[in-house]
């Protein structure tokens, strides 16, 4: 039972698996867990310290670098986490680390700005420079209306073209038939003697995130959607699965929990992303494989899990897809995650399926974003239906 102690926050303990724990819980009902008492204290502390380090006090003297953060914390509860944690990232990387970030915000004006993204624009890629865009400039607006600016600095400054970057986009490359054929044959080698990958002898080489990646190569998931699957959500009799939510991977600020990261179910992208989609028979052989991993499974389980019967990480399912890519002599060196999910969208289209059904399945917002994606493919699509048709006799 909880109980006060010296007139502090609430202190009781608590069976976890069979294991007892003390708790703290403070005045705002943040709760601290441990075995012993000074561990907790331990814990209160370091998230004491972290709270204090947070607080930064908002005037003219400022450093750039400070008070974007402090204008970012204000939009914590308007932000979705992973769109938070990006921006913080592109402060404390593209901002702090440039003189610049460094000087009081009063003193911020159009000419070092224009200097500061020319600088940018010769060492980062224009769709970086357009995410600090996004948080930079709206800090700059709240700067005037606390009247610590005059005006807004980037009221006059454009974002550099994709020409006058130094880093060029990248094309993401899709993953062939071909190559997802053999991916699929490399998902099910098993460790030999002398052919050995980190495993015992006669153990499969890749473990489950090998099926995980076959699966996304067989439906188009994003990876935060084949995480978030439940069983609730898959309709074996039918042949389907109902994307309904979605698991990311985002900074834990839990002062009283000792992870960098924690992963959040969240609803997924757009409406559009709520989709169903139907199973080729490999896909269909994957989810039966998560099936048997997890034979007792329950409704709100999760499909895809880990040998330890949990989620996995996105980074390690992609040190798996790197090492199966090589191993298996595919025609592409290197494949993101995304990659599988838009070879799966390539594979269709050159196929026949229509644009707009690709669209759908893959679950994006608007049909303007599948052609931009599939833009080549879409061109050679074009030259090839004209070439067939004007020139039979």
């Amino acid at each position: 039972m909880a109980k006060r102690k010296n007139g502090e926050g609430t202190w009781g303990e608590k069976t976890v698996n069979g294991v007892k724990y003390k708790f703290y819980r403070n005045s705002n009902g943040k709760q601290f867990y441990g075995k012993t008492i000074k561990e907790i204290n331990e814990k209160r502390e370091k998230y004491k310290k972290k709270k204090k380090e947070q607080e930064i006090i908002i005037n003219d003297n400022t450093i750039f670098t400070d008070y974007v953060l402090a204008y970012l914390k204000t939009k914590f509860l308007q932000l979705e986490s992973t769109t938070y944690d990006t921006y913080e990232d592109v402060i404390n990387g593209m901002l702090k680390n440039n003189p610049i970030g460094n000087i009081a915000i009063s003193n911020i004006n159009e000419n070092n700005m224009r200097k500061y993204i020319d600088e940018l624009s010769k060492m980062y890629a224009k769709a970086s420079i357009e995410k600090l865009f996004n948080i930079v400039r709206p800090a700059l607006e709240y700067a005037v209306e606390h009247k610590n600016l005059s005006y807004n600095p980037l009221k006059y400054v454009k974002l550099p073209t994709e020409s006058n970057v130094a880093v060029k986009r990248k094309k993401i490359p899709f993953i062939t038939k071909e190559d997802l054929d053999k991916l699929y044959t490399e998902s099910k080698r098993v460790n030999t003697k002398g052919y050995n990958f980190g495993g015992m002898v006669g153990e499969p080489t890749y473990g489950n995130n090998a099926s995980a990646i076959i699966l996304i190569g067989h439906t188009g998931l994003r990876v935060s959607e084949v995480i978030g699957l439940r069983w609730k959500n898959v309709d074996l009799e039918n042949k389907k699965i109902y994307v309904k939510k979605v698991v990311v991977e985002v900074k834990n600020r839990d002062g009283s929990i000792d992870t960098k990261h924690t992963k959040k179910e969240k609803e997924p992208k757009s409406k559009a992303s709520e989709r169903e989609i139907p199973l080729s028979d490999i896909a269909l052989e994957m989810i039966e494989f998560f099936h048997n991993q997890n034979p007792k499974h329950k409704p709100n389980d999760f499909v895809v899990i880990n040998k330890n019967k949990k989620s996995p990480s996105r980074s390690n399912m992609q040190k798996t897809l790197d090492a199966m890519l090589a191993r298996s002599q595919c025609s592409i060196e290197h494949c993101g995650l995304h990659g599988l999910r838009h070879g799966f969208g390539a594979i269709l289209l050159s196929n026949g399926v229509d644009i707009k059904i690709v669209s759908k399945l893959l679950g994006h917002k608007s049909i303007s974003t599948t052609y931009d994606i599939y833009i080549d493919f879409t061109k050679e699509q074009v030259q090839n239906a004209v070439v067939s048709v004007l020139n039979k006799k």
